[in-house]
């Protein structure tokens, strides 16, 4: 594999040098602007009863957007292009204090007249004590779709305010061109100009550059960028204590779970084997097994389920110990 280098200023180049652009060309990942809210609700179409509220407990940073209103109002992104067929997925952390109100996202797809074709809805915010839980959504550009805008919409009726923070999506705009690199084809060696030609969009034209003749050729490139993933805050955060309520720690999310076993068909009894990759528990007079290697899982089909020890004893007396007996149980 060839590595090609980013074009530079005052360089030499021999004949069959290959370079691309400095400025990268292409798909690339664009951020959704101002989508924690830091510089109020600039970058944002505002819905009656929307706000900025800077402290009270944001989920990150220092600001967040706040609904106070009454009945349904939304935050509309700017519109950003798509093409048919192309994914965008987004997440939000919402805080509801009461029952009846919620957030979700939605993503709108326009065609090229701006008519609005189709919405995806995303799920609503189902923590309503006042905890920051995570709400997303997903779609996929329907055929004509042109461009695609983020909506939160929040609904309020008796409750205190309905929160969003940390809004973000994963979004490419899609390709202007093809990616295209440049081959010097003068005679000797040359050296580059001071200022970045403007390079040629069509495979084949030529461009001056100092004493250099770049010509433009079809070829791929792949960038490798090494980046940290997740790192934690200089200081632990306050840990929820709601299951499912979310916490922000540096760059990561942090979810409340519970340590219990939550399946309803896992007996919670005392009386227990572990074998075969299994957890075994009475249950009455039956012997209820959970799926091989988890034990969280007590249902699922043709892996967890039950022994009839029942039907195999007289008077059905219910299960008081087990034990594993040469690999039997």
């Amino acid at each position: 594999m060839t590595t090609i280098s980013a074009w530079a200023s005052a360089t030499s180049y021999a004949k069959g040098a290959t370079v691309k652009p400095s400025a990268s060309q292409g798909s690339v990942a664009i951020a959704l602007p101002n989508g924690d809210f830091e510089s109020g609700l600039t970058s944002w179409t505002v819905g009656t009863g929307w706000a900025s509220v800077t402290g009270s407990s944001p989920y990150a940073g220092s600001k967040f957007a706040r609904f106070t209103g009454s009945g349904s109002a939304e935050l509309e992104s700017q519109a950003f292009d798509v093409t048919p067929g192309q994914v965008v997925s987004a997440t939000a952390m919402a805080r509801v204090f009461h029952v009846d109100d919620g957030a979700a996202l939605a993503l709108m797809w326009f065609d090229a007249s701006s008519s609005l074709i189709t919405v995806s809805a995303g799920n609503e915010s189902t923590l309503e004590n006042g905890t920051w839980g995570q709400i997303v959504c997903s779609g996929t550009a329907p055929p004509e779709a042109a461009t695609v805008e983020l909506h939160i919409v929040a609904t309020r009726t008796a409750g205190a305010s309905v929160d969003v923070d940390t809004v973000a999506w994963m979004y490419q705009a899609p390709l202007s061109a093809s990616p295209l690199v440049y081959r010097a084809v003068q005679d000797t060696a040359g050296v580059s100009g001071l200022v970045e030609p403007t390079w040629p969009t069509v495979v084949g034209a030529r461009v001056n550059d100092g004493t250099v003749i770049w010509e433009a050729t079809e070829v791929s490139w792949i960038e490798w960028t090494a980046r940290w993933i997740l790192q934690s805050g200089n200081t632990e955060p306050a840990w929820p204590t709601t299951v499912g309520g979310r916490v922000r720690d540096g760059t990561i999310d942090w979810e409340c779970v519970s340590r219990r076993v939550e399946d309803d068909k896992c007996p919670q009894s005392k009386v227990v084997a572990i074998m075969a990759s299994k957890v075994f528990a009475a249950d009455g007079d039956i012997i209820r097994f959970s799926a091989t290697a988890n034990p969280l899982d007590w249902s699922s089909r043709d892996d967890a389920g039950y022994l009839p020890s029942g039907l195999q004893q007289a008077n059905a007396n219910d299960m008081l110990v087990l034990q594993p007996y040469r690999s039997n149980l």
